[in-house]
């Protein structure tokens, strides 16, 4: 049963802690809001560059007609480090506690068919990003698989095929 006499949405759930973007838009209610208030009108001409990392998304498949993948995707922050993919659906976890330097702590690659990818995919290759629940990071890859997969140590959990690529189905969620 649903209360008609109460419209007014439940608060977005926070971040739990400051410098954390663990959803796709900041918070469970899509605010794309961030309370950090260090960046404000009067400096942000001032930005530079702290740190760079280059994502193997950018290897072209040989034999393939993509020369590049695009992430379309906000990575996710959680205590210190990112959750990113790139094109190819490589997930990911980057630590950047230190604020001048990017490491990699571990990298999930699905091992798409990637020729097989750039004949199907409509689009180009790309891939969305990430979300976390719990203690998984989860994600899809182009040929139709969706996983689970271990926060700390980056092993798959879980994975299921829910989109069937033998008929030209592709998720890039």
């Amino acid at each position: 049963m649903v209360d008609s006499t109460n419209t007014t949405p439940a608060p977005p759930a926070a971040n739990t802690a400051a410098g954390d973007w663990r959803y796709y838009s900041g918070d469970a209610g899509s605010s794309k809001y961030s309370s950090l208030d260090q960046i404000n009108r009067s400096n942000v001409q001032n930005l530079t560059p702290r740190m760079m990392v280059l994502l193997a998304g950018q290897t072209p498949a040989q034999g393939g007609r993509y020369a590049v993948t695009r992430l379309e995707g906000t990575p996710i922050a959680e205590d210190g480090y990112l959750f990113v993919s790139d094109g190819w659906g490589a997930i990911y976890k980057v630590d950047v506690r230190s604020g001048t330097r990017a490491d990699f702590v571990w990298k999930m690659d699905p091992q798409i068919d990637k020729v097989w990818a750039g004949d199907v995919a409509c689009c180009g290759i790309d891939n969305r990003g990430v979300a976390l629940w719990k203690d998984s990071v989860i994600s899809v890859a182009l040929d139709g698989r969706l996983f689970a997969i271990n926060k700390e140590s980056g092993e798959v959990k879980w994975e299921r095929k829910v989109a069937d690529p033998a008929i030209a189905e592709t998720l890039t969620v």
